[in-house]
């Protein structure tokens, strides 16, 4: 064989072998391409999802907290309306005054639905 020869044939399996080189390469680009694009996509799924955990939280901490408020305010409300009743009742002259049996027995009656969770007091 003469060199020329030789210098073709180491020519072409160099070639040959950077061709195998680039496509083994090539594919391994892609496919760690593609695990990136499938982390990023993954990524984004788990960003979004903590986003919507966090904003039903703060929805249900704002529920909460204006439940919360509403409560306290009608507990203010009531001992206001106690003391005011007390104030006024305690120069009244029926203070002193029995209530009849059928009254308190119908006052009861009405404060037991009120307690057991009917919507309204009044039974018509």
């Amino acid at each position: 064989m003469s060199i020329r020869a030789t210098v073709i044939a180491v020519l072409l399996a160099l070639i040959a072998a950077l061709s195998f080189s680039v496509y083994y390469y090539h594919d391994a680009y892609s496919d760690t391409n593609e695990d990136l694009k499938a982390a990023a996509r993954k990524q984004q799924q788990a960003e979004t999802i903590a986003g919507n955990v966090i904003q039903s939280m703060r929805i249900f901490n704002a529920i909460t907290r204006a439940n919360t408020d509403e409560k306290q305010q009608i507990q203010q409300w009531s001992e206001n309306n106690v003391v005011y009743i007390r104030e006024k009742l305690s120069t009244d002259e029926c203070v002193s005054r029995p209530v009849p049996d059928d009254v308190v027995i119908k006052l009861r009656e009405h404060a037991d639905r009120i307690r057991n969770g009917t919507h309204r007091a009044d039974p018509r």
